[in-house]
């Protein structure tokens, strides 16, 4: 039997190489799982999975790193659900079991439903399922506007009159979000594993830009994990579930925060250079501590 296995996408490289360089200090044997090699084959009362014309093997411990493709599409979302559900009841120790059942997919949209349930602060946010319903010019400009399943500052303009409003909107209104824009040009990344706060990082938007994702060129700075982002950061991540996840902070300049996101499948290549902090180490430790 496996100790663990490591599910992920072709294109993802850093996030799938950590967890492996610390799956092997720590003693595991282990097998990456590319989501693009695994079929599945459905009959009455059964469901076999394989990867590479194999049964997948069984294992202790799985980590799923994301499946969809954001605005794109499921993509491999579907073959995880199922899989999970597979799994639900057997002995072992999946990391996200919980929210991917629950939320297979959880966009920025259904996220806000669920920040405003639980009183947290959030960007306010508006969304139009067709565009002749739009009246733009009661809007105060500058707005953000994004698609409500973007990843890594992909699909998130910038709306500067009623005209770019509309044209951001024309083709497909009802997946966008609009917000007003913050200004500030920075925000926070707070690690939590394990329901705990394991650190935070600033990301700063380049000069003249507004995005501050460390994809489209933000840089990565250490940051105090204050009592505030802590506290902010473990709630939402609770409320979704998640034992692992990325959550995303902001100030206005009156210093009120605004949590943007919680990402179950974050990044962390710039949260561990930044910060010096261990994540994938701390998410094998937790995974073979829920395992024992």
């Amino acid at each position: 039997m496996i100790d663990l296995l490591i599910f992920a996408k072709q294109n993802e490289i850093y996030a799938v190489s950590r967890l492996r360089q610390e799956a092997k200090k720590a003693g595991l044997n282990y097998k990456i799982i590319r989501y693009e090699g695994m079929h599945l084959n459905l009959g009455k009362g059964k469901t076999d999975f394989f990867y590479k014309g194999h049964f997948l093997p069984e294992a202790k411990m799985a980590v799923f790193r994301v499946a969809g493709r954001g605005g794109a599409g499921e993509y491999f979302v579907p073959q995880r659900t199922a899989l999970l559900e597979l799994w639900q009841n057997r002995p072992m120790a999946i990391v996200n079991l919980k929210t991917y059942l629950r939320f297979p997919r959880l966009n920025k949209l259904g996220q806000h439903f669920y920040f405003a349930k639980y009183d947290l602060p959030f960007v306010a946010s508006r969304n139009y399922a067709a565009l002749d319903l739009l009246n733009p010019e009661k809007f105060k400009f500058p707005l953000i506007v994004k698609n409500r399943y973007g990843s890594g500052g992909q699909k998130v303009f910038k709306a500067d009159s009623p005209l770019e409003l509309r044209n951001l909107l024309l083709e497909d209104p009802v997946s966008m979000l609009i917000q007003p824009f913050l200004t500030t040009g920075f925000d926070y990344r707070v690690i939590v594993i394990g329901g705990k706060a394991i650190g935070a990082m600033k990301k700063t938007a380049p000069k003249g830009e507004f995005l501050t994702n460390v994809a489209r060129g933000g840089t990565a700075t250490k940051a105090a994990l204050t009592t505030e982002l802590k506290t902010l950061a473990e709630k939402a991540a609770k409320i979704f579930l998640t034992d692992y996840a990325g959550v995303d902070i902001m100030y206005d300049h009156k210093g009120q925060p605004y949590i943007l996101e919680v990402n179950r499948g974050a990044q962390f290549e710039g949260f561990e250079e930044s910060t010096g902090i261990n994540v994938a180490g701390k998410l094998i430790e937790w995974l073979q501590h829920k395992q024992a």
